[in-house]
């Protein structure tokens, strides 16, 4: 273990209680070696959390409530006095229990834990691992507006995943819907009232909402009756300020309202290929932004899209690099792209298939009069036990290409596992867009000049060294001129500058 934040407990220290629980679970199948701990104080960041707790730990965060990384099997005693409230936090590949006597008591540990730093994991998963026979609804009560805004602030790019043993009051579900600071959740939970009052509040802002992935329970009946038969198609109907998140695999049992013609201002569709959407007559797309993630392409659904992007503000076509799309495809693609004059941010992936129409991709991109940000998509390999990294060997080309068309704001966004492959790629992309940035802002008008440099200071860089930098040695008059330096010396200022430099020169003495 680093920085002791937890100790061991003596068999002394333990109260009936406790003891009888230690019992019960050395008697448990798996938990023979168990061994009881206490938090002297939060670990520095979940990845420490989940790196000390050995798979033999309880670990006790007060009185009332303990974590350990296995959940309890269900030979564990029903009537014991820590199994009455208890809850799951999946941090993508290893996970934490948490069980207490009371539901308030698991909803604190529940908020601190999700509120420690967490730069390592995309996603945390809430009350997934439930058995509806067996196991206590996870208590829901952290969902405020002060754990939320401390949630964003502390992991701005962590989505919040309430799974389906989480039960949502219509307070919380009002918390949640109505929270000011955009938010990245996905729902997979059960509602009070099936979500109405959820969606209403959704459906009445005139703000950003943030990302919502829906999902349903296609396998699961109950499930299914209490929630998404109402939820789902409520928000595709009638809610606008958010970005959604769904895939095909969840509509085709419930014909659900096909989420490209949702109100929502951005839609990201999982296709998995399905004959359900070949089998449509046509493709309504309203919303102005609509990403496409294929694991398999739907042939007829693929050309019908295309067909009716001509309006689309933002498009993305995301294959599958087993699955690449055929030269026709490819062909259907480049001519929707060049033929939206519309189209303001495009994303393209997964970047190792493009190599098959590069040339002809990146002239289209140059030449296109509204395009201003492009984004490739680093996704799924052909080999599919994932030992292969994805091909890079475009990149020293596409490099060269953001250093010719400088009007272009390209990035990279990373989908899946290969966090270190994104991480050498952000080490050779992220130089060349700070210092693109950088020598943009000399083209700006000089009234507004003074304003975009500071916003970009401040804002931007906000004290990133690697684009503060960039962002100083290509605007230094414009620096200059702000804190009242003259660049230039009169002939005057550099001879009296050079009389000070020699009265600070210590004369030699004689010598003896």
């Amino acid at each position: 273990m680093t920085d002791y934040w937890m100790e061991p407990i003596s068999l002394k220290e333990l109260n009936e209680e406790k003891n009888s629980l230690l019992t019960q679970l050395r008697a448990t199948k798996g938990f023979v070696n168990v061994q009881f701990y206490r938090q002297l104080r939060s670990p520095r960041n979940v990845p420490q959390l989940l790196k000390d707790m050995k798979s033999h730990f309880v670990i006790w965060m007060d009185d009332e409530s303990f974590i350990m990384p296995k959940k309890l099997p269900q030979s564990f005693p029903n009537d014991s006095l820590y199994r009455r409230a208890a809850a799951s936090l999946k941090f993508e590949s290893k996970s934490a229990y948490v069980y207490g006597t009371q539901n308030d008591s698991v909803a604190r540990v529940l908020a601190k834990i999700l509120c420690w730093n967490d730069e390592e994991t995309d996603e945390v998963k809430v009350g997934i691992s439930y058995n509806r026979s067996v196991d206590p609804k996870v208590p829901t009560t952290f969902l405020t507006t002060s754990f939320l805004t401390q949630y964003m602030e502390t992991n701005p790019g962590r989505r919040l995943f309430l799974g389906r043993g989480c039960h949502l009051s219509n307070v919380e579900s009002t918390v949640l819907a109505s929270h000011p600071v955009p938010l990245d959740v996905s729902l997979e939970c059960t509602f009070e009232d099936k979500g109405q009052v959820f969606v209403e509040t959704l459906a009445r802002r005139t703000t950003y909402f943030g990302t919502l992935t829906l999902h349903s329970f296609c396998f699961d009946k109950y499930f299914s009756f209490h929630c998404s038969f109402f939820f789902i198609p409520a928000v595709l109907d009638s809610v606008s300020q958010v970005a959604l998140r769904m895939g095909d695999r969840y509509l085709r049992r419930f014909q659900f309202p096909q989420p490209l013609s949702s109100l929502a201002c951005k839609v990201e569709y999982e296709v998995a290929g399905h004959f359900d959407l070949d089998a449509r007559e046509g493709v309504e797309v309203v919303p102005p932004a609509v990403n496409l993630v294929f694991d398999d392409i739907p042939p007829r659904f693929h050309t019908q899209f295309l067909y009716s992007s001509g309006n689309l503000k933002e498009m993305g076509m995301i294959y599958h690099a087993a699955k690449p799309p055929s030269p026709e495809q490819q062909v259907q693609l480049l001519e929707a792209i060049e033929m939206n004059l519309d189209l303001q941010r495009l994303e393209l992936g997964c970047f190792s298939i493009l190599d098959a129409f590069w040339d002809a991709l990146l002239n289209i991109i140059a030449l296109h009069p509204s395009l201003e940000s492009v984004v490739f998509w680093i996704r799924h390999q052909p080999d599919h036990w994932g030992k292969s990294e994805p091909d890079l060997h475009a990149l020293e080309r596409l490099i060269s290409f953001m250093k010719e068309n400088t009007h272009l704001d390209i990035s990279f966004k990373c989908r899946g596992k290969w966090k270190s492959v994104m991480k050498k790629v952000n080490a050779t992309v992220a130089p060349v867009r700070h210092m693109i940035r950088a020598q943009n802002l000399i083209h700006v008008s000089p009234d507004a000049r003074p304003a975009v440099f500071e916003a970009a200071l401040s804002h931007y860089a906000s004290g990133e060294f690697a684009k503060i930098s960039p962002l100083l040695s290509e605007n230094v008059d414009l620096f200059c001129s702000l804190v009242g330096v003259s660049l230039t010396l009169t002939e005057q200022e550099l001879a009296q500058n050079d009389d000070d430099a020699a009265e600070r020169v210590p004369k030699r003495r004689k010598s003896s």
